[in-house]
């Protein structure tokens, strides 16, 4: 890139090494021997730029003049006194290109210089009050005409250059006569009222934006102004709001960064100075002046404004990160940027922005993601335990914004897949891995963060709402990169315990009630041939509590069946279906990690995470994709869809019935009975499902 520059244009390349030299160093651009040198050389070049004002300017000599007005200021900056003649001629320079140049950029280095100079030049001041004076009324003109194209535009760039010249020069505006005149005074604050002005509803979007970034401007001059001036605090609540269209939240996030960076580069700047003096002789300068006092309390001595503002509006900055409207990379990108700025500064609590990090390591462009894992690193680098403790918000709110995702890029008609509604995306799963990185120097941190993700199958009276949610840490569960066998065999773990105490009984329960629900509509007859079996076998006491226990449980089955009539039956049933959806869900992970990872029963069945810590690598021998299709997460709304359900789940119960049938044993359920032993008479291998289907035919 730099070669191509350079065979192009040769003075752009030229330029932008000079520019970044001085940068770096402004004193390099300051000679002892010579320190006019670089303004003398330089300034023929204004002259050239202001006296070619009727051509067409190009971008490239754009870029170039900004390289060369960024060094003559940088200059200006460090010259106590400039030459007369010399200073006169930048001005009138400076003047013209104001006037007339039409790219931002130039404007902004312009204004900039013509303020540095004013502090040291007379004439210099005189012209930037002129300058500003004449767009003042500019835009008070064009604000009792906006109907015409041309009076907008006009409006646009007078905004933008009166907000400069308060940027840069606000001490020279408050200082001037007119500043303290009874009649139309022009000071800063009137100066914002009048931007305040081109933020009405009647105003085009685009006026709207170029008022607010003025207004912006002037806050990064006096940040004060927010305190006395209530339409400026409600005029960025509005626009940092999601409904605010898309070019005033990133303005209102603009002006808020760079308010932030600019009081960062004063700290910085106070600080370098501090540190070439000797501290002896400053504390020495500080007493004499009586100035020199001792902290008590935490903040006290401190100035500073950029921190409570930023704190004013916090959250819904951290809000518009992962709301649901159509917000674009560009937006997400500011946002971290001013966090970037806010952490650094220390304006504001880590914990405030951990979750809103972690969610935006799953974006899908990868500046963003790089950007969200660097800080995210920080943060942990300091505050470890502050991540730890915020993991849980983390996964929620990544799982809130990559469905926002999923909706944004979801076809209109089209039914939503099981990974659509739970949010599943490859680079939602890339991002949780960033942050399971984290988490892999100790085992407990590493238990701690798979116990997070499994947190929400631990809840035995799951809603429809949280399904979703279940399945995307499934997802998540299943796609970590797991460096040690043990991180899986965990996982395994705890999904056993959790099937083991409900998943046998809740299968139980769900087949009583199917087989309620078709038994309804021939209930007597079925009541009656089961009496007339039961004559042969049992006494007439015995048939009778029998034949009375089903009549009931027929009748609530018959409620159990139509939802309108029986409410509290009706969300029984479904809380069921919602409960084997997800058990279901845990059935299919445990059969992945099983799979990929090739975890045979001894394995599984030795595995005790109290023991010693095993060091065994995990090395993944199947890339098969985790299949969540066959669940239907809306299954409670509809009898066919739950007994299809019910079905699925009873087959992957069935299964899977030889991983927890110990543990199964343990929770004081029956041993498997010995009908149907082989024919040398050794047991057969106990299935819990199994074992309840005998238990209903028996009547236990």
């Amino acid at each position: 890139a730099v070669q191509l520059v350079l065979k192009q244009s040769p003075a752009l390349a030229y330029g932008l090494a000079l520019h970044a030299l001085c940068v770096a160093e402004p004193d390099l651009c300051v000679p002892e021997d010579n320190p006019m040198r670089f303004l003398r050389t330089l300034q023929p070049y204004l002259e050239l730029s202001s006296t070619t004002k009727e051509q067409k300017v190009e971008a490239e000599e754009a870029q170039q003049l900004q390289c060369m007005l960024a060094v003559i200021d940088a200059v200006l900056s460090l010259l106590k006194a400039v030459p007369s003649t010399l200073a006169s001629a930048l001005k009138d320079n400076l003047e013209d290109i104001v006037k007339r140049h039409p790219y931002h950029g130039v404007l902004f280095f312009a204004a900039r210089c013509l303020c540095t100079l004013a502090s040291t030049c007379d004439d210099a001041r005189t012209t930037t009050l002129s300058l500003l004076y004449r767009f003042v009324s500019l835009i008070e003109v064009c604000h009792k005409k906006m109907g015409e194209q041309k009076r907008r535009m006009h409006a646009q760039r007078a905004l933008f250059v009166v907000g400069q010249l308060c940027r840069f020069g606000s001490h020279v505006i408050d200082a001037s006569p007119r500043a303290s005149s009874d009649k139309d005074p022009v000071r800063v604050s009137t100066i914002l009222q009048l931007f305040l002005r081109y933020l009405e509803p009647n105003m085009d979007l685009e006026t709207k934006t170029s008022a607010l970034q003025a207004c912006g401007f002037v806050l990064i001059a006096q940040p004060r102004l927010v305190l006395s001036e209530p339409r400026i605090d409600s005029a960025m609540m509005e626009s940092l709001q999601p409904t605010a269209p898309q070019c005033l939240k990133e303005q209102a996030l603009m002006n808020l960064c760079d308010m932030v960076k600019e009081e960062e580069n004063l700290m910085v700047a106070s600080q370098q100075e501090a540190a070439k003096l000797n501290v002896e002789n400053a504390k020495a300068e500080a007493d004499a002046k009586g100035k020199y006092i001792v902290p008590k309390i935490n903040g006290m001595g401190d100035n500073c404004l950029s921190g409570g503002i930023v704190q004013r509006y916090w959250d819904p900055i951290l809000a518009l990160a992962t709301h649901e409207s159509k917000n674009t990379p560009k937006l997400r990108l500011k946002v971290l940027q001013l966090s970037e700025a806010v952490l650094r500064h220390g304006l504001v609590h880590p914990m405030s922005c951990i979750a809103m990090l972690i969610a935006m390591q799953g974006d899908s462009e990868k500046a963003i993601q790089r950007m969200a894992t660097r800080l995210l690193h920080q943060v942990h680098t300091q505050h470890a335990s502050f991540v730890t403790d915020r993991l849980i918000n983390g996964v929620q709110l990544a799982f809130d914004f990559q469905r926002t995702v999923c909706k944004a890029s979801h076809k209109p008609g089209a039914e939503d897949s099981v990974a659509e509604q739970a949010g599943v995306s490859e680079s939602g799963r890339e991002g949780m891995n960033q942050t399971y990185q984290l988490f892999k120097a100790a085992r407990s941190l590493r238990n701690r963060f798979l116990q997070v993700l499994m947190r929400r199958f631990e809840d035995g009276k799951i809603d429809r709402e949280g399904l979703p949610f279940l399945c995307f840490c499934a997802d998540l569960l299943a796609n970590l990169n797991y460096s040690t066998l043990e991180e899986p065999l965990f996982v395994v773990y705890t999904l056993n315990r959790i099937i083991s105490v409900r998943g046998a009984t809740l299968v139980k329960q769900l087949k009583r009630r199917f087989a309620k629900g078709k038994d309804v509509s021939t209930a007597p007859a079925t009541v009656d041939d089961e009496v007339a079996k039961e004559k042969d076998s049992s006494s007439d006491e015995e048939i009778e509590e029998k034949q009375e226990a089903r009549e009931k449980l027929v009748e609530a089955d018959a409620e159990d069946t139509t939802k309108c009539k029986d409410p509290k039956g009706g969300k029984a049933k479904a809380a069921a279906i919602n409960s084997a959806v997800a058990l279901a869900a845990m059935l299919l992970l445990k059969r992945h990690l099983r799979a990929a990872y090739a975890l045979t029963d001894q394995r599984v069945q030795a595995f005790n995470p109290q023991e010693q810590p095993q060091k065994e690598a995990a090395t993944r021998l199947s890339e098969d994709a985790f299949d969540m299709t066959c669940l239907d997460l809306g299954a409670s709304s509809s009898e066919h869809r739950s007994e299809k359900l019910y079905k699925i789940f009873r087959k992957l119960m069935s299964e899977d019935s030889n991983d927890f049938a110990t543990e199964y044993k343990a929770v004081g359920r029956k041993k498997a009975s010995t009908k149907g032993a082989g024919k040398r008479g050794r047991p057969r291998k106990s299935d819990p499902v199994q074992e309840d289907d005998e238990m209903d035919e028996d009547g236990v």
